[in-house]
């Protein structure tokens, strides 16, 4: 991944913005001037803010309210930055709650730093200190994400199939899948700016990503426990359509939509259907990595 994407940020001139609702942030930073500081940019900036100091008194903050943005160091004392990403991911997914935007601070400019972060789910990572131009460009990002999700409700309403959102008009069209390619190399090419991120990004797939899906959906299967299986699907849709695994995402979707949409006849063999595809896909991706 390429380093120049992570975002150092200069002061600027540019007029400060109020938002008619203000926005709700968690900082979590261990560092009392950083966090004055932090607290300073974002109050005037017409936001409010919730600081504290380790990870581990974030969590229940995180889970019980909804906030905006979260800005997280990435070494605190305790629960890394990192693993509190995680864990409010696994969290959001289990619970179905739409993910917060989870940011991270470092003071580091590394490009593994940035790779860790995405990896757990991190929405971006930027470099400290924080500046006044960087709480602008935060805040701005919150105003686009809202109305954002403003426009997915209003698809969802407008665009809804008879068997639900984001499902085919018909049964059988659930298990067409065949008409999908199981990898879209060059969309994965043109979407790393490369080939040679490609056998990483693949490699960490299959040895990593795919067979911790595998069995984590398994076991709420064999538990029983549809929501958690329709939360996992959700997951690994979101790793097959950043990876270019077309067929997977396809098959993890209509499984996930069909159990939000409250359906039960077709999950048992949409949830085969999804094995099946996770395996061909695993086979394809060993032989694009033998190549």
């Amino acid at each position: 991944m390429n380093s120049s994407r992570i975002a150092t940020l200069h002061a600027t001139s540019a007029p400060q913005s109020f938002p008619e609702k203000p926005p709700n942030i968690l900082l979590i930073e261990d560092n009392i001037m950083t966090t004055h500081v932090v607290k300073t940019l974002f109050t005037q900036a017409g936001s409010k803010i919730t600081a504290v100091s380790n990870a581990e008194d974030a969590i229940p903050l995180a889970q019980a309210s909804r906030f905006d943005l979260i800005l997280t160091d990435i070494i605190l004392p305790g629960m890394l930055g990192f693993r509190f990403t995680q864990i409010m991911r696994e969290w959001e997914t289990t619970h179905k709650k739409m993910p917060t935007r989870i940011i991270g601070l470092s003071a580091l400019k590394r490009e593994s730093t940035m790779e860790a972060a995405h990896k757990v789910g991190m929405n971006d990572l930027y470099i400290t200190p924080v500046t006044k131009s960087m709480v602008q460009k935060l805040l701005q990002q919150i105003d686009k994400q809202t109305e954002s999700l403003l426009n997915v409700e209003q698809n969802m309403i407008q665009n809804t199939s008879p068997l639900g959102f984001e499902l085919p008009n018909a049964e059988e069209e659930l298990f067409q899948l065949q008409q999908y390619p199981l990898f879209d190399h060059d969309s994965l090419a043109k979407n790393l700016g490369g080939e040679e991120h490609i056998k990483t990004i693949l490699d960490i797939m299959v040895n990593q990503g795919l067979p911790k899906d595998l069995s984590d959906i398994t076991a709420a299967y064999n538990a029983k426990n549809w929501d958690m299986v329709e939360g996992i699907a959700h997951r690994t849709k979101g790793g097959a359509a950043s990876t270019g695994a077309v067929r997977l995402k396809f098959a993890c979707q209509y499984l996930e939509r069909y159990q939000k949409a409250g359906h039960s006849r077709l999950r048992e063999k949409l949830y085969q259907q999804l094995l099946n595809v996770i395996a061909d896909t695993e086979k394809h991706i060993k032989q694009e990595l033998a190549k």
